[in-house]
């Protein structure tokens, strides 16, 4: 299934649980959510299978705060593109007010 983790980082956090913030275990885990959210698995079922691989005991709203954090992430390049967007399309608008205007051709084609 989607959910590997490399053995290495998966032996650190078992070994580590206790000590470690549960933000600090999702960041290491934070490609493998990415991908199970982008395959629209529910975040409960992320949240459960983390909790039992790992043997951790992460809290349902930290990690949904977590999610929310990766999804600022993707909404942030998504409005540097909306932005870019508009600066072509006020370029373009611009590229037309410049074109010069003869309301005499216009009368010509009637």
């Amino acid at each position: 299934m989607l959910f590997e983790i490399r053995k290495e980082i998966k032996e650190y956090i078992k070994k580590e649980k206790d000590f470690l913030k549960p933000s600090i275990i999702l960041n290491l885990v934070k490609d493998v959510i990415k991908e199970m959210l982008a395959y629209n698995i529910p975040k409960k079922t992320i949240l459960d299978k983390l909790n039992k691989e790992l043997g951790t005991n992460i809290n349902y709203y930290t990690f949904v705060s977590f999610v929310r954090k990766l999804n600022k992430i993707k909404t942030n390049k998504f409005n540097t593109t909306t932005q870019t967007k508009k600066q072509t399309f006020l370029k373009e608008q611009q590229i037309k007010k410049d074109e010069t205007f003869n309301p005499w051709e216009m009368l010509k084609n009637i």
